[in-house]
């Protein structure tokens, strides 16, 4: 499976500021300037810490899984789902399936659709899949004419909207979804993607706090043995157990400790905070690498810090 990521934001778009554009590109200068202004330019910048040559993103949750099916799986539809649905028009050769699972509805993780292009294409189908009972009048209302000036009704492609069942699989082409459920204010939900010998968790928006062990442990089930496993990282622990308590969100320290006990072969950390910046996304994943060296004994993990369109084999 290839599962790409389109938005990695939680909570509000982030767009990267001209002043932080700036701070990249004089430290950049100078390090070149330090180095002796090497001619191999392409060598050096693919030399500079990723926070210096690139950018972790702005655009809230969406990521696609693609299993060279003619059916297309996204999950959430954050404001990344604009540039997904921008990728498929690039390509466009036809009517297309679509079917778009939310794992939740606050606005981080359904505020990109009114804006997802492929929904106004005459002869695409979409279906919706989600466990929250009202969903569709939720989707519905976010395009009121007060909110937005364009309706759901006024989207051309057919859409469908179904209601999912905790643990109860469905089939999209040759991969198999299971839901399960998430702590997090409004309740949220993750997804188990199945195809072959291959598994992908996606694992967005929950609150490993105040588990029980047996609630603990039934995460490690669900993530048992992942190929990759998608978790939610916007908080530190520190701040998970003091002023960010019950707020919904987890660690990278938590994800590695489950990771740990499942067999996670690959785990990537997503749904940053809007105010981290990119320095400070490195500075975690410098810790998270530190933090698992300290505490897994040589057990094989990647640890990998998610970006818009990122683009990883699972």
């Amino acid at each position: 499976m290839k599962v790409q990521l389109w938005g990695t934001r939680g909570s509000v778009p982030t767009p990267i500021r001209p002043a932080q554009i700036r701070d990249k590109v004089v430290d950049a200068l100078s390090r070149y300037r330090d180095t002796g202004s090497p001619d191999d330019v392409e060598a050096f910048y693919g030399e500079l810490p990723f926070n210096l040559r690139s950018t972790f993103g702005g655009d809230t949750c969406c990521t696609a899984i693609d299993n060279g099916d003619d059916e297309i799986l996204i999950i959430d539809a954050g404001s990344g789902i604009r540039s997904k649905g921008n990728d498929m028009m690039a390509n466009f050769k036809g009517p297309q399936v679509i079917h778009i699972f939310l794992s939740h509805l606050h606005w981080d993780h359904i505020q990109g659709l009114p804006f997802f292009v492929p929904a106004f294409v005459p002869g695409n189908q979409i279906h919706f899949h989600c466990l929250h009972s009202e969903y569709e009048a939720n989707l519905r209302n976010q395009q009121q004419w007060k909110n937005f000036p364009v309706s759901i009704d006024q989207m051309s492609a057919e859409m469908s909207f179904h209601k999912l069942t905790i643990g109860q699989p469905i089939n999209i082409g040759s991969c198999e979804i299971t839901p399960f459920p998430h702590v997090h204010p409004g309740d949220s939900y993750g997804f188990i993607i199945k195809s072959g010998d291959h598994k992908v968790v996606y694992s967005s928006d929950c609150d490993h706090v105040d588990m029980t062990p047996e609630q603990f442990a039934s995460y490690a089930e669900y993530f048992d043995n992942a190929d990759l496993l998608i978790f939610d990282a916007q908080y530190t622990l520190e701040e998970i157990v003091t002023e960010k308590y019950q707020w919904g969100h987890s660690s990278f320290s938590v994800g590695l400790d489950l990771a740990r006990i499942s067999g996670v072969k690959r785990i990537c950390f997503y749904h940053h905070d809007p105010s981290s910046s990119d320095e400070h996304l490195t500075d975690l994943y410098e810790r998270a690498i530190q933090y698992k060296g300290l505490t897994y004994d040589n057990q094989e993990i990647e640890i990998i810090w998610g970006y818009d369109g990122l683009e990883i084999q699972a």
